[in-house]
């Protein structure tokens, strides 16, 4: 089965188990809307609400859990919206993109593992997962994965009210709205190669927030600059055109997104708005580089308005 066509599972309210036979071919299976989704109670702007399976067993078992493997590479939208009996998340090496509302009201979620290979997280994917209180992002080993870094989409972990902390590596972008209302958060930790955009209201209403760190990727990899140079140089615009073209194709309310100069974070309107505790944003563009000048950030107006 490669798709579940439009309204397939409407109506059907006493239906509790979803059993499949291999979660590769279930991460693989196409649907357009929630409502297509076996197990998944539809968005608000689905008038008509219905009950829905909450219960994913493969090959006769309960997940709770739940290891995407290897093969996978690209986690369809809405695989595993508002399954309530998984606990954890490991996404092996080798996934590049998680869907939109691939896990969103997974209620009972409490850690997520993501690997070095992923290159995109789309809207929603984690969105009020309540019980979520801690994100894994992979540790960068190579030149290579901080050239090419992570693309979070709008609201991805918002409304996660049990994340306390999250470190981010090598990231391109955090969209709009990526991880408002989480009201647990307390730090936060971004690496950067050569620049990262920080969207509209990404942090927003994060009210436990009280510090901010960015480090230039540097940090994490004891080379010679003139490397650390080339990387930021050599092909540097056309991988933010493919960034653009990446965003246009899934986003579209993203498409004029403007990225940041070289090698500058960018904190745009309201970013940080509503984070009442935040008491210390850190900018560390080289911390191993002596006696040189450190790049001004890009800040929005009202990025850090009350």
């Amino acid at each position: 089965m490669r798709k579940i066509e439009y309204g397939a599972f409407k109506e059907c309210e006493n239906l509790s188990e979803v059993h499949i036979s291999d979660i590769t071919a279930w991460c693989n299976i196409e649907s357009e809307e929630v409502i297509e989704n076996p197990y998944g109670e539809p968005p608000q702007r689905v008038y008509r609400p219905r009950l829905c399976a909450k219960s994913l067993y493969l090959n006769g078992e309960l997940i709770t859990n739940l290891i995407i493997p290897k093969d996978v590479k690209r986690i369809s939208p809405y695989s595993f919206y508002g399954y309530e009996n998984i606990v954890s998340v490991v996404i092996s090496e080798g996934v590049i993109e998680i869907g939109e509302y691939a896990f969103s009201k997974c209620t009972r979620i409490e850690t997520v593992t993501l690997p070095k290979s992923l290159e995109m997280i789309q809207r929603n994917a984690f969105s009020e997962c309540e019980n979520l209180s801690q994100v894994h992002f992979s540790q960068i080993t190579s030149l290579k994965n901080a050239i090419y870094g992570i693309y979070i989409g709008p609201s991805a972990f918002s409304s996660c009210t049990a994340l306390r902390s999250v470190t981010i590596y090598s990231v391109n972008l955090i969209d709009y709205r990526t991880f408002s209302g989480c009201t647990s958060l307390t730090t936060i930790t971004i690496f950067w190669l050569y620049g990262v955009y920080i969207s509209a209201k990404a942090f927003s209403s994060c009210t436990q927030l009280t510090s901010a760190t960015f480090f230039n990727i540097d940090k994490l990899f004891p080379v010679r600059e003139s490397i650390i140079s080339l990387a930021r140089n050599v092909n540097v615009y056309k991988h933010i055109q493919e960034i653009r073209t990446k965003i246009a194709t899934y986003n579209a309310d993203t498409v004029n997104i403007h990225l940041p100069d070289i090698c500058l974070p960018y904190i745009d309107y309201r970013a940080f708005e509503g984070c009442t505790r935040l008491t210390s944003i850190i900018f560390d563009a080289n911390p191993s580089a002596q006696n040189k000048q450190i790049p001004t950030p890009n800040i929005s107006e009202y990025a850090f308005d009350l």
